[in-house]
């Protein structure tokens, strides 16, 4: 798959950028059988590694490049769960800490910890409208996401997903708006 974004900053003025997403599965992350997700953008490649279990997701972590060379893993305790099945209306909280080491950088890096409170909210179908088209019956997410450690800060963003293909068609994030502008899947163009 390949996603054509384009970020709107708060100031004004845009960043494009294309990114290329593989899933393959099965792999291995932590001792558990998972899918992986794999990203490629701006030269940076990274991994996410989840199990699906009907309509819930559960991220156990990821890989990721390290500019300067080298490889970052980031392991969620307790594992991150998510439920896409949720109705109009409902929401679900739920804490973890994500710790990440790094291997192989040029100068050694020490690892650390952040701890998370994460509250999500299935806001309900409605029609979105990206340069990409005009979506119907897109699902609605909302999400408050706390840093409790090591220094206290809060985000909210809210999204807006294909119904179906499940591709993120736009993210309010931070006085910042990412936007589908094209795409493909299996080969075939993002339409609504």
């Amino acid at each position: 798959m390949t996603l054509n974004m384009r970020t709107l900053m708060a100031g004004g003025g845009s960043n494009d950028r294309t990114v290329n997403i593989q899933i393959s599965a099965p792999a291995s992350f932590q001792g558990q059988t998972v899918i992986q997700n794999h990203s490629q953008m701006l030269g940076l490649g990274g991994n996410t590694y989840i199990q699906v279990d009907g309509t819930r997701e559960t991220v156990y972590g990821s890989t990721s490049d390290v500019t300067t060379g080298g490889t970052a893993t980031t392991v969620n305790s307790p594992p991150l769960v998510m439920d896409s099945g949720l109705a109009p209306g409902q929401s679900e909280t739920f804490s973890y800490t994500s710790t990440t080491s790094y291997a192989g950088t040029p100068v050694p890096i020490t690892a650390s910890s952040i701890a998370y409170t994460q509250t999500r909210r299935f806001e309900g179908f409605e029609t979105v409208t990206v340069p990409a088209g005009t979506f119907v019956d897109a699902c609605k997410w909302s999400y408050e996401i706390a840093v409790t450690s090591p220094v206290a800060s809060l985000t909210t963003s809210t999204l807006w997903i294909s119904r179906g293909t499940g591709i993120t068609l736009r993210i309010l994030s931070g006085g910042s708006d990412d936007v589908l502008m094209s795409g493909t899947l299996n080969g075939r163009a993002i339409t609504p």
